[in-house]
């Protein structure tokens, strides 16, 4: 069973926004780890950093192997909001 989803807000092909919102509609429960190299303050990434979409972490790039472990781990315990974003 896939207990984390993890995307970036602009992959190929469908939106990070897009993919999210199908992953959690087919299994709301799902946490998701969105990424992104855009300033924190870009549409919908600030949401996202401030973790005030439930489920949904935020993981600002770059980042090094231990922060991305650290945010999946986070996001795979339930937290609401991976380290890596801005406070």
């Amino acid at each position: 069973s896939v207990g984390v989803g993890v995307c970036t807000v602009m992959p190929l092909g469908i939106s990070g926004w897009d993919l999210t919102e199908r992953l959690r509609a087919e299994r709301p429960e799902l946490n998701v780890l969105v990424m992104s190299g855009y300033d924190p303050k870009a549409r919908g990434v600030d949401e996202l950093d401030g973790g005030a979409v439930r489920g949904v972490a935020f993981l600002q790039k770059p980042w090094g192997p231990s922060e991305l472990v650290r945010s999946v781990r986070d996001c795979l315990d339930g937290a609401s909001r991976a380290p890596g974003g801005a406070s």
